[in-house]
């Protein structure tokens, strides 16, 4: 039997999208340079410190929980 490997992903992309924010703007409420904000939006920023998400999750208005889901 051939079970598929769930992995944790970020959601930013999507909260951005519901909350009609640009890249911009969820860079400099959350303190954090263009490029990286753009890396974690792409799913390309892999290890996130808890004061950064900490920082993404004041600026989005959400929950560390809300920021993540299995897929």
């Amino acid at each position: 039997m051939d079970k598929k490997e769930k992995k944790l992903q970020f959601r930013v992309k999507e909260i951005l999208a519901e909350k009609e924010m640009t890249i911009a703007d969820f860079a400099e409420k959350a303190g954090l340079h263009y490029n990286t904000a753009l890396s974690i939006v792409n799913g390309k920023y892999k290890r996130i410190g808890l004061d950064t998400l900490g920082q993404m999750c004041a600026a989005l208005k959400v929950e560390v929980s809300d920021l993540f889901t299995w897929e």
